[in-house]
């Protein structure tokens, strides 16, 4: 019995499947976008204060709590208006731990794009 239930279970979902592909086809075939517009996301309206705030050289993560952002939006805002790349050079910390009895310290290394 179990088995004939979860037969007909996965046939509704390659049913269901099937026409969100199709609908989602149709849709591309009259050119309607998809996914959130430029400009709707609500951090889109802070960019400039954003951008002013960096340009003043205060820190992302203090940008992000003036303006109720985090610190990562914050990031991603000032990236996009430079025209940076998800991928382009950052910044990586490593962690490094000598052993027992020693503070961890923080290094800074630069990474390649990948």
């Amino acid at each position: 019995m179990r088995t004939i239930m979860a037969g007909l279970a996965e046939f509704e979902r390659d049913l269901i499947r099937e026409r969100v592909k199709s609908g989602l086809a149709s849709a591309r075939a009259r050119g309607v976008l998809r996914g959130r517009q430029e400009g709707q996301c609500p951090s889109d309206k802070k960019a400039n204060k954003v951008l002013a705030q960096h340009k003043q050289g205060l820190s992302y993560r203090l940008i992000g709590r003036n303006l109720g952002l985090s610190k990562n939006t914050a990031m991603e805002i000032v990236k996009r208006s430079a025209g940076w790349s998800a991928v382009d050079h950052r910044r990586c910390y490593v962690i490094c731990r000598l052993g027992p009895g020693h503070a961890p310290t923080k290094r800074t290394v630069q990474c390649g794009a990948t």
